[in-house]
């Protein structure tokens, strides 16, 4: 028995020790697990830090090459308008050829490396085609002249005005191809070929081919031309500059579009590149014109110049505008006869997004509200989302960009509309050190000439001594009325084309956010240079032929009295615009030597938005007359 006992006893005390030995290797193992996991994490971290680290220095060098590559685009600009002799537009000929090889090599590079990060991705939106097209024949026609080629874009009439497509790609894959023939090709023609290939009620296929008779390339050449760093054979990037990811990219982003290219080419002959697309397609029944027209819109800005223009670029889209300065004149306004309200955000007193909230809340849930902004970062647009607004358009204002969201508000109103925002590189390739661009702020406005020197001659009217102001409200530590006053600089300063100005204000208005005093040194350096420039610029194109006497007309009592009478139809309208042309017409006239004073105040009361005074001045000189 006791043998027995102790038998049992050892067994225990083995049993003990192997589960033991269990618990103690497991723990040995999980504990291996967690450190080999817990070193795995370290690695994952690393590499996402490194990856993280790879995307910001792409995108530091993006910025640091793009901008002086812009300014010698700026500047080559700016010397072409003067008159050379031909062997110096010869040479700015070469450096502007010279010039778009750097910024196709850094689109190719940022593009590869887009790819491989996984950052291209399709997203379809809808497009006006022929516009698309226009842009592409516009970029490229005087690239292939520059090398004495014809170009030729032939265009199939059957396709539809407006289909969806990822724009951006769609440009890079022309784009990339039309370079690469016209890199390619030393004489002869490119041709660039559209056709629709088929379609039903919302579905086409789009064939597109380009063609060129360059130098060609063998069939082992064209097989291996879809590898990255590839250029048919060694020599070419010798010869022909590039990298050789161009077509490698055309491939790629062919594929994202559920597509693929083709290439048929005969080595001393020419190349021919085809590709199709299935894409989605929109009835052409309206225009974004027809859409526009005569729709009641609510434009609300608190600053001047804003208004002009958003009063201008709404009467040529046919639409009928109030044009009102706080938010609280919206308040007091609105009604159900508005169609759309476009919102300023930054206002003093009460912001856009309050007064939004403040129309919805009042019963206006289905009245569309589109925010008039600065601020487009993703939690600004978040904000605005929140409080009742369904899209926002981002400052300085874009005809085109304006146009196209209100059109968008009214094809799917009730529905969210994605933001739209003017890039750069939409600006006349604007650069941050050139003073001042006359063409980035006409481009803006639609060509608007009078419209344009009338926001320059506000600019400098209401701007011009911003630097003693600022520092003036800085030492009372009014940092509130410092932040708007900054703010509306900045939006302004890109209307009219001064973007280191902008960007000068800018830095300004985070200071100033901050409740900080800030150096306004170099602010007011921008700023006398702009004046400068202003000063110089209206000096060489506006004229004073309206207050000529040499030329001007005879006119009756009644005539007068006519044209004010009409003038103040105008100004009750709140149309600025109109009222303006009506007295540019009083000014063709003899009479108008004798009321320059008067016509003048009514002239400065009309730039400042006080219609009723302007109002008030015309009934004292209509009394005058009757006297």
């Amino acid at each position: 028995m006791d043998f027995i006992s102790a038998g049992l006893l050892d067994n225990a005390y083995i049993m003990t020790g192997a589960v033991g030995l269990f618990i103690l290797s497991s723990l040995l193992y999980i504990t291996q697990l967690l450190k080999q996991e817990k070193e795995h994490s370290k690695v994952r971290s690393a590499r996402e830090m490194e990856d993280q680290a790879r995307k910001d220095f792409v995108s530091n060098i993006n910025h640091e090459i793009r901008t002086p590559v812009n300014v010698i685009s700026g500047m080559l600009h700016l010397i072409f308008q003067q008159n050379l002799d031909r062997q110096t537009q010869s040479y700015v000929e070469k450096i502007k050829v010279a010039n778009t090889d750097i910024k196709n090599v850094i689109d190719d590079a940022l593009d590869f490396n887009k790819l491989y990060s996984g950052e291209i991705i399709t997203n379809d939106q809808e497009l006006n085609f022929y516009n698309f097209m226009e842009a592409i024949k516009e970029d490229f026609t005087l690239q292939a002249e520059q090398k004495r080629l014809s170009i030729h874009f032939l265009i199939d009439e059957q396709i539809p005005k407006r289909i969806k497509v990822d724009e951006y790609l769609l440009r890079s894959i022309c784009k990339k191809l039309l370079d690469n023939s016209i890199k390619f090709t030393d004489k002869g023609e490119i041709n660039f070929k559209v056709d629709l290939l088929q379609g039903n009620d919302s579905v086409i296929r789009l064939g597109f081919e380009i063609s060129d008779t360059g130098i060609g390339m063998k069939t082992e050449q064209v097989q291996g031309i879809f590898r990255a760093f590839q250029q048919g054979d060694g020599s070419k990037s010798r010869s022909y500059g590039g990298i050789g990811v161009g077509l490698f990219l055309v491939k790629k982003m062919l594929v994202a579009m559920k597509s693929d290219l083709k290439i048929d080419s005969i080595l001393g002959k020419g190349s021919k590149f085809n590709f199709s697309l299935l894409l989605e397609y929109i009835g052409d029944d309206l225009s974004d014109e027809d859409i526009c027209k005569g729709k009641k819109v609510m434009f609300v800005d608190d600053d001047i110049i804003n208004r002009e223009i958003g009063q201008s670029l709404l009467n040529q889209l046919g639409v009928e505008s109030t044009i009102l300065s706080s938010g609280q004149e919206a308040l007091d306004s609105i009604s159900d006869s508005f169609d759309l309200v476009i919102l300023d955000i930054k206002m003093p007193e009460m912001d856009g997004t309050e007064v939004a909230e403040t129309i919805k809340s009042n019963g206006y849930d289905d009245l569309p509200i589109i925010a008039l902004t600065g601020n487009a970062e993703e939690q600004d647009i978040e904000s605005y989302k929140q409080a009742g607004m369904i899209g926002c358009i981002a400052k300085p204002i874009d005809f085109e960009i304006l146009k196209s969201s209100i059109a968008d508000v009214f094809k799917a109103k009730g529905k969210s509309i994605e933001f739209k925002k003017v890039e750069k590189s939409d600006l006349l390739n604007s650069s941050e050190l050139l003073t001042f661009e006359p063409g980035k702020g006409l481009r803006l406005i639609n060509n608007d000439k009078e419209l344009f020197y009338g926001i320059l001659a506000k600019f400098r009217k209401n701007f011009g001594g911003s630097a003693d102001k600022l520092h003036y409200l800085m030492e009372s530590k009014d940092f509130k009325t410092c932040e708007i006053l900054a703010h509306s600089i900045k939006g302004v300063a890109v209307n009219i084309g001064a973007t280191p100005l902008s960007k000068a204000a800018k830095d300004l208005e985070v200071e100033f956010k901050l409740r900080n005093k800030a150096d306004i040194a170099l602010f007011t350096n921008e700023l006398n240079k702009v004046i400068i420039e202003i000063d110089k610029y209206l000096e060489n194109h506006t004229d004073d032929n309206m207050v000529e006497t040499g030329s001007k007309k005879k006119g009756t009592l009644d005539e007068l009295r006519e044209l004010l009478n009409s003038l103040q139809e105008s100004l009750t309208r709140s149309d600025p615009v109109q009222s303006k042309d009506i007295i540019k017409e009083i000014y063709t006239y003899s009479f108008s030597d004798l009321m320059k004073e008067p016509l003048k105040e009514i002239a400065d009361n009309i730039d400042s938005y006080e219609f009723a005074e302007a109002i008030k001045n015309i009934d004292s000189m209509i009394e005058r007359l009757e006297e």
